[in-house]
This record gives C-alpha cells, sequence and structure tokens, in this order.
C-alpha cells in the first residue's frame, strides 16, 4: 500500500502521515528541504537562500522523495507535491482554513498569530507561484485527490481513521500511475542537467 499525502504549510500532513503510518503499519517518507542540507553538507539557510535563484534545489528535493518513496513497496509520501508526483494507490488532500494553519505554525515556530497569518499568507503565494512555475501545476486544484479532509473539523486521530479505513476498500489494491509523474520526471531530470546545486 502506498499513499501520497499533501496540504498546504500547517494543513496536518505530518501528523497525519504519523498516525497513519502507525495504524497501517507503513513507513513515512518527509524528505524536506531540512534533509537535503544535512545529505549535501550545507546549513538550511543557506540553502534557501540558494533556491530562490535556483530551481535545481527543487528539484533535487522532488526527485529524492521519488526515489525513496519508488523504492518501498509499502510507504506514505507526505509532502505539499506528493499527490501531483508519485504512483500510489491512494491520494490524499488535507486542508485546513488559513487561520487554522497560522494558529498552528504560531504554535510550532513559537511566533505570535498575526506574524504567523503574514508569513503563512506569503509562504501559500510564492509556494503557489513556484510549483506553477517549475510544473505547472496549481495547487488550488486537488480534486482528482482520492479523499480530501478538513483537519480544521476533524482531530489528528479522526484524519489517521478515515485515511486507513479508506485505504482498506478493495478499489486501492493496485498502484495507480500519476497523470502528472512522466511529465514532471522529464522536467526534473532536465531541469538537473544544468544544475547548479
Amino acid at each position: 500500500m502506498k499513499i501520497a499525502i499533501s496540504g498546504l504549510s500547517g494543513s496536518g500532513i505530518s501528523t497525519a502521515c504519523e498516525g497513519v503510518g502507525k495504524k497501517l503499519n507503513l513507513k513515512i517518507i518527509n524528505f524536506t528541504f531540512r534533509n537535503m542540507a544535512t545529505e549535501i553538507g550545507a546549513d538550511l539557510e543557506t540553502l534557501q537562500e540558494k533556491r530562490k535563484n535556483d530551481d535545481s534545489f527543487d528539484y533535487l528535493l522532488d526527485k529524492r522523495q521519488l526515489e525513496l518513496f519508488g523504492a518501498e513497496k509499502n510507504a506514505i509520501l507526505g509532502s505539499r507535491l506528493a499527490i501531483w508526483l508519485a504512483d500510489a494507490n491512494m491520494r490524499v488532500w488535507v486542508h485546513a482554513p488559513l487561520e487554522i494553519r497560522a494558529k498552528r505554525i504560531a504554535g510550532r515556530e513559537n511566533i505570535s498569530f498575526e506574524k504567523a497569518l503574514i508569513a503563512t499568507k506569503q509562504r501559500d503565494k510564492e509556494n503557489k507561484a513556484q510549483y506553477k512555475k517549475l510544473y505547472g501545476i496549481d495547487v488550488s486544484k486537488h480534486e482528482f485527490a482520492d479523499l480530501v479532509l478538513d483537519s480544521g473539523k476533524l482531530n489528528a486521530a479522526q484524519i489517521a481513521n478515515k485515511i486507513a479505513n479508506e485505504a482498506k476498500k478493495d478499489k486501492y489494491k493496485n498502484v495507480k500511475m500519476s497523470k502528472y509523474g512522466a511529465r514532471i520526471g522529464r522536467i526534473i531530470s532536465d531541469g538537473l542537467k544544468t544544475k547548479k546545486c
């Protein structure tokens, strides 16, 4: 069983992955820029600064996520673009209203709600523009997901239960190819041919 889970910052992707991973005994792949910085021997702040002018860092991140996920027979891939990038049995979009996401981020990063709200709006705008530029993906269009859940209305246990119960249905027995995967794979490959990172 391979499950791809996506959502915007603060929507609860990591929490959903952890809950479903425990329920279904699945390995969790959540490879981030922090992991990549460690892997290439750079500090996170420097990497994120370089990323602003070099798309190859995004391509490398997505390539590594797909490699790690592809190497597993049973796993969960949690990332902003997982449901677009990966071949999976099931795709899940986790939603939460902006104010709830900002409140979570404020608590996680130990900053004021007002500061988190501004930062979250900006991050959403920048990420949306970046994904459109890199892959032609509009992250506001996720209707193709097998399951859409609102973590503003459901708690972590309810989210995990709904995903785990849905995953047990017969219609998820086989891995489904991502309709975006082949095209994105070519984009990543071409992007990394001239990589600077």
